[in-house]
This record gives structure tokens, C-alpha cells and sequence, in this order.
């Protein structure tokens, strides 16, 4: 489906969020693009109602169906990335950490992940949703390259272990991992320059000291003895 621009996405997302289950609604008055829905409407953002025909005209006549006044996706056919990655880690977490289907379920969910959910919408519905797939994102990179470095595949791991970081610097169990990985694999400056950069980090944004746990670590590999 196309769905032009961003608007018409967030609408239905709104009828569709939490994924799985329909969503009723009394009232569709939130944010959307103009022009989106209305040819000839000055560009820019709008609050106010949204009427189902408007909503049809993007979606289709059957995409909404109204029953006792609330609005609803209708009984069509559609795919959501968002309810298909949720369903993927859902899955593998059924299954023991590092089994390959679990694995495999993780990857595939990983593809389908763009960036924050509708980043352009601060509404209170979304926020959440948008922190939680940031989450479990961040779950599956974690856990593929966890499976990689079971394996002693340590370059790969630590590719991994940096697109978490590129989500979210701060994670310093990832920095401790990434470390690991390059003492393990034969580049300990490497490992002790990513200690520096984690430090860095840290005391730029939260202004605190990499924990005792990261300390110990980067001393271990100073001395080049690993526990």
C-alpha cells in the first residue's frame, strides 16, 4: 500500500496500534499532515477530526468501518512491519537464548527496524510503543552478536554490539562486550581504546565513571589476563 505521505501512515497506525488487536476509537482528533488527505491544503500539521470518508479516500472504502460511533481498521488484507517485528522476538524469546531458530528469528526481525517508530509524532500514545520497539531492537542486536561470540566469531559479534551502541552510546555492558571480543580476538588496543571511548562517553553525558565491573575488565586486559 501506499501510503503517500506521513499522515495517512500514522492514522491507520493509530487504528492498528498495539499491534495485534484492533483499535477502537471515539475520538480521532490527533496530528497529521494536511496534505496528505486534502489537495489544494496549505502544507503543515493539523489537530482537529478526522472523518472516516477522509480516511477512505487515502485507505480505501473498506480499510474503515464505524460501528456506534467509533472507528475501526476494517476486515482487509495488510502488513505491518512494526506487528511483524514484534511477533518475530516475541517467538524467540519462547525459545532457549542461543538456539539457531531464535537466532534466525532475531535477525530477520533486525531488518525490519528503520529507526523510532513515527519519530516525527510526540503524541502520548506513541511514545511508549517507539521506546519499547527501540528495546527489544536493541535485545535482538545484543543477542546475535552474543550468538556470534559463543562461536568465538569475534569480528562479527563486535559488528553487532556497534549497531546497539549506534542506538544507544550508553549501554556499557555492550562497551565490556565489544572489549572482550577485541582481546579475545588478538587487537588488545584495540580493547583498551574502546575502554577510553566508553569512559568518554560516559562522562559526557551522564558525567559518572565507567562501573567497577568495566574497570576490572580494562585491567584485566592491561595485564593481559582475561578471567
Amino acid at each position: 500500500m501506499d501510503w503517500g505521505r506521513s499522515g495517512s501512515f500514522v492514522m491507520v497506525s493509530r487504528f492498528i496500534h498495539p499491534s495485534g488487536k484492533r483499535r477502537w476509537l471515539k475520538s480521532c482528533s490527533f496530528t497529521f499532515s494536511c496534505t496528505s488527505l486534502w489537495s489544494g491544503t496549505p502544507s503543515g500539521w493539523y489537530s482537529g477530526p478526522i472523518y472516516p470518508r477522509r480516511v477512505r479516500r487515502v485507505v480505501g472504502t473498506d480499510a474503515v468501518v464505524t460501528e456506534e460511533g467509533q472507528y475501526c481498521l476494517g476486515d482487509v488484507d495488510y502488513w505491518f512491519d512494526v506487528e511483524q517485528f514484534e511477533a518475530l522476538i516475541e517467538r524467540a524469546r519462547l525459545l532457549p537464548p542461543h538456539d539457531w531458530q531464535a537466532e534466525d528469528l532475531r535477525r530477520r526481525a533486525a531488518t525490519l527496524y528503520h529507526g523510532d517508530f513515527l519519530p516525527e509524532v510526540e503524541r502520548v500514545w506513541c511514545v511508549p510503543k517507539r521506546e519499547t520497539l527501540r528495546e527489544m531492537y536493541l535485545e535482538a542486536l545484543i543477542e546475535v552478536g552474543q550468538c556470534h561470540e559463543r562461536r568465538r566469531e569475534f569480528e562479527l559479534a563486535i559488528g553487532w554490539y556497534r549497531r546497539a551502541l549506534e542506538v544507544d552510546e550508553l549501554r556499557e555492558g555492550v562497551h565490556r562486550r565489544i572489549m572482550y571480543c577485541y582481546f579475545e580476538g588478538g587487537r588488545r588496543s584495540n580493547a583498551l581504546a574502546q575502554y577510553r571511548r566508553c569512559r568518554k562517553i560516559l562522562r559526557q553525558e551522564l558525567d559518572v565513571e565507567p562501573s567497577v565491573e568495566t574497570k576490572r575488565l580494562y585491567e584485566q586486559i592491561a595485564e593481559k589476563r582475561i578471567e
